[in-house]
This record gives structure tokens, sequence and C-alpha cells, in this order.
């Protein structure tokens, strides 16, 4: 039996996404090398499958010595190798509404397993050192190949008002399930990323099935206007993902918001 890892996260509502300005890359002992197309307000990566082979990208915080942080980031990009054969989440989104003016309140957290044993895919990981290895946002990058016969389909993003139009209605692919995930800027990049990442993968979950719980409280005092009422609101979605995998990942230049494209196997 696999073991697995549980990461529990909490989010506030949604989040998503990358990018890389080719122009402000720079490296103490590593080569930049461009990676992205850029858009009118925004950088865009795109996935790719080439020959049995699959785009991962690996990321870390920098460290004093180089190979530190490639390994860190190759370890990143097994961690979402291991999310692509397999992935479970759940999200819980519980809110509560009183009736003054103000009283209201809403929390949401959520769970991830997935291959605790995520680690043997590093030495299956390909990349060269030279072109495939840079830094952006205090992070060092590193753009990993994985073979495999896993079919995942290409995607060209549109766009519109300088934009993909993907963040502005998830697209349909046959045979797969869409969410898009949105993430606002965090202290580390890396966060960010990952947040976008994640809230895709929730989206997915989130769009599948749901369980919606409603409780009311009503009560009245003994003065005229002592009375009042509480609803909770509890929404549980949870599920198993197979294939789940980042097609395109957008920032907002202006905001440096992330948004991701991520699908999954229906």
């Amino acid at each position: 039996m696999k073991k697995l890892l549980t990461l529990v996260l909490s989010l506030s509502i949604l989040s998503s996404c990358v990018s890389v300005d080719p122009s402000t890359q720079q490296s103490s002992g590593i080569k930049a090398k461009p990676v992205v197309n850029p858009a009118q307000t925004g950088e865009l990566w795109s996935m790719a499958s080439s020959n049995g082979r699959l785009l991962f990208y690996g990321m870390s915080g920098r460290r004093s010595k180089q190979e530190e942080a490639i390994q860190l980031a190759l370890e990143d990009a097994a961690r979402k190798v291991a999310m692509f054969y397999s992935v479970e989440g759940s999200i819980v989104q519980q809110s509560t509404m009183g009736s003054a003016t103000f009283d209201y309140s809403s929390s949401t957290n959520t769970t991830l397993l997935y291959d605790k044993d995520y680690k043997r895919y590093v030495d299956m990981l390909e990349y060269d050192p030279e072109t495939d290895v840079f830094e952006y946002q205090q992070m060092v990058i590193v753009r990993a190949w994985y073979r495999t016969s896993s079919f995942v389909p290409s995607y060209e993003s549109s766009w519109r008002d300088g934009r993909p139009t993907w963040t502005l209605e998830p697209p349909t692919i046959p045979g797969f399930l869409v969410g898009v995930g949105y993430a606002g800027r965090r202290s580390v990049h890396k966060d960010t990323v990952n947040a976008s990442h994640e809230n895709a993968l929730f989206a997915i979950i989130s769009n599948r099935s749901n369980t919606v719980q409603n409780n009311s409280t009503s009560y009245r005092g003994p003065g005229t206007f002592d009375y009042g009422s509480r609803t909770n609101s509890t929404i549980t979605s949870s599920g198993r993902l197979e294939g789940f995998y980042v097609l395109a990942t957008w920032e907002d230049t202006r905001d440096k918001s992330l948004w991701s494209l991520g699908i999954a196997r229906q």
C-alpha cells in the first residue's frame, strides 16, 4: 500500500498561477533562460508534451549552494509527478450568518493526499543544466521532463483583453475535467504558484461533486425587538483525481496574481 502524505492548508476563497520576465532573470552561476511568451498585461507559461514526455516545473528557494537548490526543485517536480498519477483532495467551506448587519464569518479548509514516496521520481526526470535551470522572483526553477505513456492533450491559449480566455471562462476539453485556480500575490512567489495549482485541483473536485448542509436557528426574547437568527452553512467536496496536470499558468504582471488551468482524466 502506498504511503500517503497529508497536506492541510487554509485558503481564503480561491488561488493559482506562474510567470517569468526574461529581461529580469539574473542569477549567480545559474543561466537565465526565457521560457515564457509575453502577453499584453501578463506572462504565460504553457506546459507541453513531446515524444512521450511531460513537462514539469520544479521550484525551490535560493540556497548558498546551487546544487542544493536544484535538488529541492527537482523534488518539487517529482511531487507534481506523483500528483499526476493520483491525488485525493477535500475542501470544506463553512459560513455563518446572523441577523446583525456585520454578523458574518467564513472559512475554507483543504486537504491533499498523494504518494509520500514521491522523491523516487527524481531520478526519472530529465533536464539540461545549461538550458533548463534559471532564477525568477527569488526562486530557482528547473524545467524537467518525465517519460510516460499517459496522454495529455495539447492546448493553445486564445486571448481577450490582454489575457488568456480561460482565465475568464474555463474551456471544454473532451475527455478531461477542467478547473481554473486563482491566487493573489504571496510574500513568497513559490507559495503563490503552489496555491494557484492546488486551487485548480480543488476547482475540479468542487465542480464534480459537493454536499451542502444548512442549519438555521431563530430566537426571541422578552423585548419587542429582542429577536434574531443564525444560519450555518457547510459545503464539502472531496474526490480522487488521476492525470492531474497544469496545462498553462498565467501571471497578471499588474498585481502579480496567478491563474492556472488544470485538467484531470474523467
